[in-house]
């Protein structure tokens, strides 16, 4: 409670305080299954820190969030569906298809390394291109920007997550769809939020 009263707070998005860290929500991810210190921000660390009851910042994000954002769901009854395909050794078209096939808006692909697909996927994510859905290379791997590593995958239409993982690339695409499905901009958004 100390913290949402706190001045210092202001502005700076949703706040998270366990076990005397303060991070963002953007940047923070479960670590553990099991531990309740599990909550941290490996990649950019803690916003700050909790001591003797006082509240110490060293950092903020510069992307836009919350008060800041442009998209409002106060309105809405549900968001566009968005789906998550895991990229592997091995790894098809067949999930792509079949969540396209289901009224997929969107794909998030969760590749390895730099967001790396299987080559095999790659013609489904093609397809899927063409039709109008929306695909976001993401990574599995829990520190490090998705980049515009090959050419062929902009050739493709894939569009790159930046530092959100899967799971919060996901939440931002549905958000993004419901204010366009122009490719150009949402890129844009990936790259503000």
């Amino acid at each position: 409670m100390k913290l949402a009263a706190d001045p210092q707070s202001k502005g700076r998005g949703v706040l998270i305080a366990m076990n005397d860290m303060i991070n963002g929500a953007r940047d923070t991810t479960k670590t553990d299954t099991t531990n309740v210190a599990t909550f941290m921000s490996p990649e950019l660390g803690a916003f700050g820190f909790i001591a003797s009851g006082h509240n110490y910042f060293v950092r903020q994000t510069t992307k836009r969030h919350t008060s800041g954002s442009e998209f409002d769901v106060s309105k809405l009854d549900s968001l566009p569906r968005v789906d998550i395909v895991y990229s592997h050794s091995n790894a098809d078209r067949v999930p792509i298809d079949a969540f396209v096939k289901a009224g997929a808006k969107g794909i998030i692909m969760a590749g390895t390394g730099d967001g790396s697909v299987h080559e095999w996927e790659e013609p489904g994510i093609v397809d899927a291109t063409k039709k109008g859905v929306i695909v976001i290379r993401s990574s599995r791997v829990p520190n490090g920007p998705v980049t515009e590593s090959l050419q062929r995958y902009a050739d493709e239409g894939m569009l790159q997550s930046g530092t959100l993982n899967p799971q919060k690339s996901r939440v931002l695409l549905q958000l993004a769809l419901t204010k366009t499905n122009d490719p150009k901009k949402i890129q844009e958004y990936f790259e503000e939020y």
